[in-house]
């Protein structure tokens, strides 16, 4: 009973401490997304005046292009106003040398030539809405499962010394014996811990690329150059 009370106890401080993270998170993402919402808003505002600075520069681009051509055609009607009012004066003057030389006057007027008039002006831009999704706002994700289990930590027991360069397989047998094969060193051995210490109980010249002990406590090789698969006792000596 005290045991299961103590387990208890320990899951209740797990989920205590899960909670209080969880609860943690939360604050941290709600305080996130406020504050980017803050920087999206500035940023649209800014956005937005930008977009209205430019159509206003260019509406003003398009007008003065346009009022330009109505100023010439302006000028244009009011020397022709000014020459048709000259020829009208022309026809009440009675004395001829002055009368011919009111005509030339007036010729050298009529050779104003016509102001050159755009055939086309560019418009003004309109304005296209675009569509806000979420990458570029923002979304949510999925964090990392939280666990409720106790941590597990692996602890080195014991370590033994090999005259090995390399391992590449180990295989335990049932009789405490291990396997051991030094990869491309070709190096079989088969040992048995004795304290710190591996003794040397047989060893092998032999590339492998693959060993199982098989439950029967035999050594199954797949050995380089042949495609059978060769058997070792592991009996003792």
């Amino acid at each position: 009973m005290q045991k299961s009370n103590s387990n208890i106890n320990v899951k209740k401080d797990q989920l205590d401490k899960v909670g209080s993270a969880e609860n943690s998170k939360s604050s941290k993402a709600r305080e996130d997304i406020l504050k980017h919402e803050t920087t999206v808003k500035e940023q649209v505002e800014q956005y937005f005046k930008e977009l209205i600075i430019k159509l206003e520069q260019n509406h003003d681009t398009v007008l003065t292009s346009v009022k330009s051509d109505l100023h010439a055609i302006s000028l244009m009607e009011t020397q022709t106003e000014d020459t048709i009012k000259e020829v009208q004066d022309l026809i009440h003057i009675s004395n001829a040398p002055e009368f011919f030389k009111e005509v030339k006057k007036v010729k050298k007027n009529m050779k104003t030539e016509e102001p050159r008039i755009k055939t086309t002006y560019n418009s003004s831009t309109k304005f296209v809405p675009g569509n806000i999704t979420q990458s570029n706002i923002g979304s949510l994700q999925d964090d990392e499962s939280f666990s409720a289990e106790s941590d597990i930590s692996l602890v080195i027991n014991n370590e033994y010394q090999t005259e090995l360069e390399k391992i590449t397989y180990v295989c335990p047998c049932i009789n405490q014996s291990i396997w051991l094969h030094s990869g491309k060193y070709g190096v079989l051995q088969r040992v048995k811990p004795e304290g710190t210490n591996l003794k040397l109980m047989s060893k092998y010249n032999i590339k492998v690329y693959g060993m199982a002990v098989i439950p029967s406590n035999q050594l199954l090789l797949c050995v380089k150059g042949t495609s059978r698969i060769q058997q070792i006792s592991c009996t003792v000596n």
